[in-house]
């Protein structure tokens, strides 16, 4: 096809999508809901190698470096976070300490947020306003999708993951501290003084639930009404568990080992191991809210390519395929 020619099918092409940009009109989503899942790949920190990956649930097919392969250039160093806010695709990209925006269509970069020190997580507060958690700057950021940074809200030590209620969301500190940031006043609140190692937070009826360490055991806190109680450790079985998760559809927890998933009740009682994977190196879990599936993520050696785990709502393995290096944070397409 002659140069000029590809050039106008091009244009063609963009102007039948339509304008993306994050400061315009919401553009739809272009995959069904549950469809797709992203992962993010964090590389080898400081080589900037960093991409994301697609996971297509309808017929296992994985895509790999989805940024490089449709922006023709690197997304920069660690991708620690992923989140659809307004339509777009936002990417935490942690040692870059930038957030880039794409659109959900093409995967295109749109726009990008800089300013921070080393950002870990964005939670939405308003179709303009979102938190941000940094792992080093000892604060958390206040920012609008159009203006960037615009507030800052000091904290002790570095903030991970959050979650939202009507009112309110919880931060997760690793020293020991669970902050709430007011939705109404756009400010910090309330703390309430927990075990140290929180790294994420969830919110489930009238409550938030964290799990925290205390030398070698895990503890399970449930926050309501700013106060906090211990719902389980791990006394008995002397274990520590790098993350956990909620199963809605069947209405128990999964906590995570290196390399096995167990099962508990709601009410946290009858543990069970129901998968294991001894040569795995499990790293992050997330759960379909629609089917009750579970996706794990295996760092394996944290050097080469990674692995994604797909298991069916009764914990059964479905398939796996192997991803970028260092697959954490998984985000399930809306």
């Amino acid at each position: 096809m002659p140069k000029i020619l590809r050039n106008i099918t091009v244009c063609i092409l963009l102007l039948f999508l339509g304008s993306c940009k994050p400061n315009g009109e919401k553009k739809s989503n272009a995959v069904s809901a549950g469809s797709k899942l992203i992962i993010c790949c964090e590389g080898n920190f400081g080589w900037g190698n960093s991409d994301f990956d697609i996971y297509n649930l309808r017929d296992n097919e994985l895509n790999l470096k989805v940024y490089k392969a449709l922006n023709n250039a690197s997304l920069g160093d660690v991708l620690q976070s992923a989140s659809i806010w307004n339509g777009y695709l936002y990417l935490v990209v942690n040692n870059s300490g930038k957030i880039v925006a794409l659109d959900t269509v093409n995967y295109i970069k749109q726009d990008v947020i800089f300013g921070f020190n080393s950002p870990r997580y964005m939670q939405a507060i308003t179709n303009q306003k979102a938190l941000v958690t940094d792992l080093y700057a000892n604060k958390i950021y206040l920012i609008d999708r159009t203006e960037g940074i615009e507030q800052t809200f000091p904290v002790k030590g570095f903030c991970e993951g959050m979650a939202a209620s009507d009112d309110e969301i919880a931060i997760a500190c690793t020293k020991g501290t669970v902050y709430f940031f007011n939705k109404s006043r756009m400010h910090l609140s309330d703390s309430v003084e927990l075990e140290k190692g929180s790294k994420k937070v969830i919110h489930i009826g009238n409550s938030f639930y964290t799990m925290c360490s205390k030398g070698s055991k895990s503890i399970m806190y449930e926050i309501q009404n700013k106060q906090a109680t211990v719902t389980w450790d791990t006394s008995i079985h002397e274990n520590q568990y790098v993350s956990f998760a909620f199963n809605k559809i069947k209405n128990e927890w999964l906590f995570m080992q290196s390399n096995k998933l167990y099962s508990m009740s709601r009410n946290f009682k009858n543990l069970k191991v129901e998968y294991s994977n001894p040569s795995a190196n499990f790293y992050s879990i997330s759960v379909n809210p629609t089917n009750g599936e579970v996706y794990i993520s295996n760092a394996k050696d944290y050097v080469s390519a990674g692995e994604i785990i797909r298991l069916s709502s009764e914990y059964q393995f479905m398939h796996s395929a192997a991803t970028g290096i260092i697959p954490g944070f998984t985000l399930l397409i809306e």
